[in-house]
């Protein structure tokens, strides 16, 4: 169901987390793999965007608040409830719409659309200018958090 190239870049930087002692693997390690996917890089060279301070950004964020787990512990590192409600809401979102594969740009869409994350401040260096360039972009992310705030108000 996900695009394999996209699902060879979640492995490599879960296998990184891993490697590295990390207790989680985050949303934050979702964007990271998506700045190594072709559609991704497309989107963000079109777009102006930084892709190697993108990249530094978001490794040193998780170098400097992802928990690093006691060594020899033997507990396996975790994705995250965020991690996880990314890739089921992207995955979800193409069932209904009867797409037989998860891109890359879905689960960024995705990424855009998750509240409890801390990849907020992350995703808006540069991405944020998405929204100047790229109209059928910017009606998607205004699409997603005209629904996110329903549902927040609604206490859904």
């Amino acid at each position: 169901m996900i695009d394999k190239k996209l699902q060879q870049e979640i492995n490599i930087v879960m296998t990184t987390a891993k490697n590295s002692g990390l207790e989680f693997v985050t949303v934050e390690h979702l964007l990271l793999a998506l700045t190594n996917v072709d559609e991704i890089i497309e989107l963000l060279n079109k777009n102006d965007v930084d892709i190697i301070q993108l990249r530094k950004e978001i490794e040193e964020y998780i170098k400097n608040h992802a928990p690093i787990l006691p060594k020899n512990s033997g507990i396996e590192i975790v994705p995250t409830v965020g991690f996880e409600r990314v890739l089921q809401r992207s995955v979800y979102e193409a069932q209904l719409i009867k797409k037989p594969t998860v891109y890359a740009i879905d689960i960024l869409t995705s990424i855009f659309s998750e509240n409890d994350s801390e990849v907020l401040e992350i995703r808006w260096q540069g991405l944020r200018e998405f929204r100047k360039y790229d109209e059928g972009w910017r009606r998607l992310i205004d699409e997603r958090y005209r629904q996110n705030a329903l549902k927040a108000h609604l206490g859904a």
